[in-house]
């Protein structure tokens, strides 16, 4: 087996998106991540690029932006503990830590379990988060207003949003630095966010969304700010958000937080099936 390290995130992009394809459902964030990040160019000196190559072929896809999670698939979603147990020996070589990983339940728990054993330190599972694909779009009650594309001219208010989000979802940080970023980021965005406007024409809610493939989009971040919640905003933009990707994706999936029952329960009601579930744990010392 062969540990191989990128440098080039165009390169690394190129080595795995096809092995990562092959389930795009199951890998959509991986997919979204690695080709933002290789559109915009971004570098990060201290990010891990790498894949594990068994008889020439991918074995095992990781990159890790600390402090973000340590994303980690096992070709054709099948753990393999002879890979993972060489995988980790690698990354201690490096000195690599590792101390949340992010991936499906099964994969999160074998890899969490295997390298606290290796590395002599203890792991607990940190956060849930149910994948649903939506099936036949509900006829629900929808709160008067309409959705528009988020254009430059609401930079003074998005960013503030997704930070929220972020605080919120235990996804991002709410530090000054993380602001600006966003704000930079947001403006380099493709209309990739819509805004659910209510009959005062104020902007209530937001939905993300971003292509995946040609058949596949997925939606979020969804939020909205505490003083417009209840009212059935988000749901309503949701909605309204499918019913045009449906006329250009096969299929439309989100990512829910596990600890917001309140929102898992508006998005089946929309008419979106639970799949499967993604997992973060936690690694620290014994």
């Amino acid at each position: 087996m062969e540990f191989i390290r990128f440098n080039n995130l165009k390169s690394y992009r190129d080595a795995v998106i096809a092995d990562l394809s092959k389930n795009e459902i199951r890998n959509s964030s991986e997919i979204q991540k690695i080709s933002t990040w290789s559109e915009q160019e971004f570098v990060d000196a201290n990010g891990l690029f790498a894949v594990v190559k068994d008889n020439g072929k991918n074995a095992a896809i990781i990159f890790h932006a600390p402090p973000k999670e340590f994303n980690l698939y096992f070709i054709d979603n099948k753990f393999n503990s002879t890979v993972a147990e060489f995988l980790i020996k690698s990354l201690v070589e490096l000195n690599w830590k590792v101390e949340i990983v992010w991936a499906d339940s099964e994969t999160g728990l074998n890899f969490a379990k295997e390298y606290a054993r290796i590395t002599n330190q203890r792991y607990e599972q940190e956060e849930t988060w149910f994948a649903y694909k939506l099936g036949k779009l509900q006829n629900v009650k929808k709160s008067d207003g309409k959705i528009r594309i988020a254009t430059k001219n609401d930079s003074y208010f998005i960013p503030y949003w997704w930070r929220e989000f972020g605080a919120e979802s235990g996804v991002g940080t709410g530090d000054e630095l993380d602001i600006n970023n966003r704000i930079n980021k947001f403006l380099k965005l493709k209309h990739d966010i819509v805004l659910f406007i209510d009959s005062d024409d104020i902007p209530v809610s937001m939905v993300g969304w971003k292509r995946i493939s040609e058949t596949l989009c997925r939606i979020g971040p969804v939020y909205t700010p505490p003083q417009f919640r209840r009212s059935g905003y988000a749901t309503t933009a949701v909605c309204l958000l499918c019913e045009q990707l449906q006329t250009k994706y096969k299929d439309i999936m989100l990512l829910a937080d596990a600890d917001y029952p309140a929102s898992n329960a508006c998005y089946q009601k929309i008419g979106f099936e639970r799949l499967f579930s993604m997992m973060q744990y936690k690694i620290g010392q014994s």
